[in-house]
């Protein structure tokens, strides 16, 4: 699937692209994915990191400024986007 989408990218003449994704933490400090409790020590997200211009940052680090701009980001759950397009909600 991703390789055909970064195919399909390719030749559209993109520059630049990077496959990226929400990394979840428990007040713990463990890192997880996909899942909105820590499957480590059961603690729920404390905080999220995304890469924001080349950088993972942790959001509670962002200006007022990035925040408004991550709010407004899509998610997308890469095996539901095999069959149909689906947003993924927090």
């Amino acid at each position: 699937m991703a390789w055909q989408m970064l195919n399909y990218i390719a030749s559209q003449d993109v520059f630049y692209f990077a496959f990226t994704t929400k990394i979840n933490a428990c007040k713990n400090g463990h890192g997880f994915v996909g899942t909105s409790i820590c499957p480590v020590c059961g603690e729920p997200v404390a905080d999220t990191w995304q890469r924001i211009v080349g950088f993972i940052t942790p959001s509670h680090a962002y200006s007022k400024e990035r925040f408004s701009e991550f709010s407004a980001r899509q998610w997308y759950d890469a095996a539901v986007l095999h069959g149909a397009t689906s947003v993924i909600k927090d």
